[in-house]
């Protein structure tokens, strides 16, 4: 077998490894494609995105902010809102803020980014700024639940709205780490593994 069909082989075990969960498996076959060619950017997302799974988020930032330069502007979006995500996880809030400005020095944010830097500011204590971030991602993407639940949990825990607070006052809401807590068992968490490098 060729050193290419060898790595093609490995790529499509890993990722068939990761699609169905085996984290530690995909991880072994993404490192013996690595061995093969070592810069490869399917391989070096795989295994980012691999550590991502497994909660190693230090060892998925390090793969996949290795790999921006050389990515298309969707598949950097994507990358940013895993990396983003990685450092929230960790409690790194100040660090998804610097990345976040990073990337919107050349593009444009989506609400998902928005979202995840408007619940790091008020984990940062910067209130005004994050409930913008969430009216931020509304105006990108109206139909958004997670910025619509967000907004309302700081709305409710501040009081600042009252036309928005009447208008709900039937409905029970809960706090922002309540809706994070409730996302996290509700989330598709195979979301990532959707995104297609060739």
């Amino acid at each position: 077998m060729t050193d290419k069909n060898q790595l093609n082989a490995l790529i499509q075990e890993a990722e068939t490894s990761l699609n169905s969960g085996n984290y530690q498996r995909a991880l072994s076959y993404f490192e013996k494609a690595q061995k093969i060619e070592p810069f490869n950017i399917r391989v070096k997302y795989g295994i980012g995105l691999t550590y991502y799974y497994l909660k190693n988020y230090d060892m998925a930032i390090q793969y996949l902010l290795s790999i921006l330069p050389v990515v298309t502007k969707e598949v950097k979006l994507q990358i940013y809102s895993i990396v983003l995500s990685c450092f929230y996880s960790i409690g790194a809030y100040i660090e998804v803020i610097n990345n976040f400005n990073i990337l919107i020095q050349t593009e444009s944010p989506n609400d998902e980014m928005l979202i995840i830097k408007g619940k790091a500011l008020y984990q940062l204590g910067k209130v005004d700024e994050a409930l913008d971030c969430f009216k931020k991602a509304l105006n990108i993407n109206p139909s958004s639940n997670l910025a619509s639940l967000y907004r309302a949990a700081l709305i409710n825990e501040l009081k600042l709205d009252s036309d928005f607070m009447e208008s709900v006052k039937n409905k029970r809401l809960i706090s922002i780490q309540g809706i994070d807590n409730l996302l996290n068992k509700l989330l598709d968490p195979d979301r990532f593994k959707k995104i297609k490098i060739e």
